[in-house]
Order: structure tokens, then C-alpha cells, then sequence
């Protein structure tokens, strides 16, 4: 019957940054015997053989908890059930296999000792914008914004913990102390922050405002303008890579259907850098410009707009932001660390 070939892995990617194995290929007695055992075939296809017993995810993240043991046991297990089934000629794969399992086990072993060593840990600090005593706007339905802020900034920190590149981020001021603006990014610098970012929700100018009713009492509002913002400081330790922070961040809005508003455009020393991602340079903005590290100020909404306050407030909303972010800072670490 003459005989065939089974690809068992090609090109597979160590997932911890080693080598690639290169594949290799089975021949096998044409007789049927490996589509029989449904409980065998699952391991004879690209990528289950090498991926299904290591727990590794078409993402390419691994079960560390999983060993190169695990997998000899596999292609043993797999060995011994199909050295059992009938041949019409003398298995001649057995060494081959062999070789090429301990080949793999080496590769692994020291794709593991390398990703060991050129794992790059991001820590974020995350500074909650304003203080109890300077609660920043005030939305149009009488919310400091410092609660908004502090709300915001606990989503993604814990967010961001839920991947290991990410578990050293912190926030800065949770407590909501009066920290001068100057002095966040110091604190941040102290904890060995990569990244800073500062979480806001945005107000409107005194012109823009109106008047409205909410629960009995006389509110200032503005319907006018919705939509996040983000800031940079070209003046700040790092500049180039404190815009590129804010690009992706405001990439990553727009793949997320989130749109910036631009009514700060020209306003003050505020300068629109990029009017699709809604990116500003404010050169003397304190909290940015005295980061050395990348720094990015993000305004998540206008909550003096009673429409946006309402979204702002709603956890479907929220959740959408929060993975905007994190999405963001996970692409921007990620081309960060291939330059390392």
C-alpha cells in the first residue's frame, strides 16, 4: 500500500523568544491505523502534537507549569500504540523520531533559559488625576471628577495585573493626598515605572457652558463636545517615545470605535498634533513634562456633557476603555522591547 507522510510540526515558534524547530516528518505505513484511534489522530496534526500537551494557545503563551518531559511522554505513548498496529514493512521511524524528540527537548530547555532572561517586564504607573482636596471638574450631574478618575485608574491596574508582563504596575495617589503635580512622576520613578500615565476625565471652557436642572438644583453643562483626548509634553525626558505612547493609545481608540473631541484644539498652550487621534502636545503640562520616563495624559470623556457622563458611568463603557488601554500599552511595550 505503499507508504505516507505526516507532518508533525512546522516552523513552530518556541514561545518563549528561543529558536524555531525547523519541521520534520513521519512516514508511516498507509494502512489506516492513525485515523482509527480518534484518540491518536488528535496528535498527528499541526499544531496538536507539539501545542495540545504543552497547553499552548494559538497565541503562542505556554503553561510554564508544563515540562519537556510531558512531551517525550506523548511521542512515547504515540510510539508504543502505533509500533502495536499491523505493518506490511519494517517500521523505519523509530530513530528518527527519537532524535528528533530530544532535538526538541534541548530547543525547549533553552528557549526557556533565553525567554528567562530576555522577558521584559512593563511597569505602568498609573497617577489617579487630582486629589480629594482639588477634585478637578466638577460633572454636570455634581460629581468631583477625582472619583471618576480613581474608578477609571483601578480598572486598569487591574487589568493590567491580569498579564504577567504587566503585575509591577501601580497607581500613584490612590489615596488621594494633595502630591503636587511636579512631584508624581518622581514618586512613579522611585517604584521603577516604565511608563507613565495619567487618568482624567475632561471639562469644557467657561464660555461653553449652559445651564440645567438635576434633581432640584441649578447645574453648569455643555452638550457640545464628547469624546477622550490624550496629551504629551515635547518638553518631557522622553519625548519621541512619549508620542509614540500617545499614538498608540489613540490607535487603539479607533479600533475601538472611540472617537477624540477636539474642542481643545488652539486653546491655551495646548497644540493638536494629530486631529484623527486626538493627540495634543502641552509642553508645560507639570505632571508630563517632568517624567523622564514616556508620560501620556489621558482624558477618558467630557463629563460636563450629561449624555457622556451617563456613558462614562456605565461598566460596558468603562470595560471598553480599560482594554483600549491596555491593548495599547501591551503594542506599544511590545515595539519598545524589540529595540532592546
Amino acid at each position: 500500500m505503499g507508504s505516507r507522510r505526516l507532518s508533525i510540526c512546522r516552523d513552530f515558534s518556541l514561545p518563549f523568544g528561543g529558536a524555531n524547530l525547523i519541521g520534520f516528518e513521519l512516514v508511516t505505513a498507509a494502512d489506516g491505523r492513525w485515523r482509527e484511534d480518534q484518540r491518536l489522530a488528535r496528535y498527528t496534526a499541526l499544531p496538536t502534537m507539539v501545542m495540545q500537551p504543552l497547553g499552548v494557545n494559538r497565541e503562542g503563551d505556554m503553561d510554564r507549569r508544563r515540562s519537556a518531559d510531558q512531551i517525550l511522554k506523548v511521542y512515547n505513548t504515540v510510539a508504543q500504540k502505533r509500533s502495536g498496529a499491523p505493518r506490511k514493512r519494517p517500521c523505519v521511524w523509530s530513530l528518527p523520531i527519537v532524535g528528533a524528540v530530544l532535538f526538541m527537548a534541548i530547543l525547549l530547555a533553552a528557549g526557556v533559559a533565553a525567554g528567562a532572561s530576555q522577558f521584559r517586564e512593563c511597569r505602568v504607573a498609573i497617577d489617579i488625576g487630582h486629589s480629594l482636596r482639588d477634585p478637578g471638574a466638577i460633572s454636570a450631574r455634581g460629581v468631583p471628577e477625582y472619583r471618576f478618575n480613581r474608578h477609571m485608574a483601578r480598572l486598569l491596574l487591574a487589568r493590567l495585573q491580569q498579564d504577567p508582563m504587566f503585575r509591577g504596575s501601580f497607581l500613584v495617589n490612590e489615596t488621594g493626598e494633595a502630591v503636587p503635580l511636579a512631584s508624581r512622576p518622581a514618586v512613579a520613578a522611585a517604584r521603577g515605572a516604565n511608563v507613565f500615565l495619567s487618568i482624567h476625565h475632561d471639562s469644557v471652557y467657561p464660555e461653553q457652558l449652559s445651564k440645567w436642572v438635576y434633581q432640584g438644583r441649578l447645574m453648569d453643562v455643555c452638550d457640545l463636545f464628547s469624546g477622550h483626548s490624550i496629551f504629551f509634553s515635547a518638553k518631557n525626558g522622553n519625548p519621541e517615545a512619549s508620542l509614540q505612547l500617545a499614538k498608540s493609545i489613540g490607535n487603539a481608540m479607533r479600533r475601538a470605535g472611540l472617537r477624540p473631541t477636539l474642542h481643545h484644539a488652539g486653546r491655551g498652550n495646548k497644540v493638536l498634533v494629530d486631529r484623527q487621534l486626538g493627540i495634543y502636545a502641552f509642553d508645560n503640562l507639570a505632571v508630563l513634562k517632568n517624567a523622564d520616563m514616556p508620560a501620556v495624559l489621558f482624558e477618558c470623556g467630557v463629563i460636563k456633557n450629561s449624555q457622556e457622563e451617563v456613558k462614562l458611568c456605565d461598566p460596558g463603557h468603562q470595560q471598553r476603555l480599560v482594554e483600549a488601554l491596555y491593548t495599547a500599552l501591551k503594542e506599544y511595550w511590545a515595539g519598545k522591547s524589540r529595540n532592546f
